[in-house]
């Protein structure tokens, strides 16, 4: 407003006289309106103006104290969009076997977006990450199928663990692939797989189902004991062991490269 005080004086000096007043409110007139066009421009967006050549500063911080912000600093979207950027983010982490970095993530998710879809997907993929570090000293298979552990020493050497369900069975044909994935490794690491399929679940339920999936591994009874254990929630999925502890748990699908050329 102090631009439009200038042009208005020198509109006053220019049309002095009592003869000069019609010229001057007219021009007067004028000049308000193409203000008041000139602050709506400014209005529509943002209100923010930078000098003629000069970008607008997008370094300052718009994060309000408490919101929740992605890893790069950016504020979130609301809803199911902000939740998922988390998600991803945790994600990320785990894969890369940054469990305190991806649980720092879940927990923001959880305190900013407790309602949404996203939230109640990531509960799976909270309870795999607290089972890395749980120490296990035996497998305690009560029933095998096929073989058995006694060659496996899972406290001291490197062990996967592959829970499946015989009922679920495996139409994306994941467990296969983890079979031609791990081919490379069997020198340094022993395979156990075990599997669950009800109470009425017998012997050639599991042998039919570990020849129908390639499984040359151990075949034992996933137990509720074990189950409980290692978290096991979806099938099929898996856990790493290395010296007596449980270094990785996910999905079979989320077993990769990443994972074996760090582990194995």
């Amino acid at each position: 407003m102090r631009v439009l005080g200038v042009v208005l004086s020198g509109v006053l000096i220019g049309c002095g006289g009592s003869g000069g007043q019609a010229e001057v409110g007219a021009r007067l007139e004028a000049l308000e309106a193409r203000v008041d066009r000139l602050e709506g421009m400014g209005a529509g967006s943002g209100g923010q103006k930078s000098a003629k050549g000069e970008k607008p500063d997008r370094s300052a911080s718009t994060v309000a104290p408490g919101e929740a912000v992605s890893e790069n600093g950016a504020p979130l979207p609301e809803g199911e969009e902000g939740a998922k950027v988390l998600f991803r983010e945790a994600r990320r982490h785990a894969r890369l076997m940054e469990s305190e970095e991806a649980l720092q993530r879940l927990a923001t998710l959880q305190a900013h977006f407790a309602e949404t879809e996203t939230a109640k997907r990531a509960g799976r993929l909270r309870r795999d990450l607290k089972t890395v570090g749980t120490s296990v000293e035996a497998l305690n298979v009560s029933t095998w199928f096929q073989g058995d552990d006694s060659k496996v020493d899972i406290a001291n050497g490197k062990t996967i663990l592959i829970f499946a369900d015989v009922t679920e069975g495996d139409p994306e044909g994941r467990i296969k692939q983890f079979n031609i994935s791990v081919n490379e490794y069997r020198e340094s690491v022993s395979v156990v797989a075990l599997l669950r399929g009800g109470d009425s679940m017998s012997k050639a339920d599991a042998t039919t189902f570990a020849t129908t999936h390639g499984m040359q591994a151990p075949v034992g009874k996933l137990t509720k004991r074990i189950k409980d254990n290692f978290g096991v929630r979806g099938t099929p999925s898996a856990a790493v062991v290395v010296g007596g502890t449980v270094a990785w748990k996910g999905m079979l699908t989320e077993l990769d490269e990443n994972v074996f050329e760090r582990l194995l």
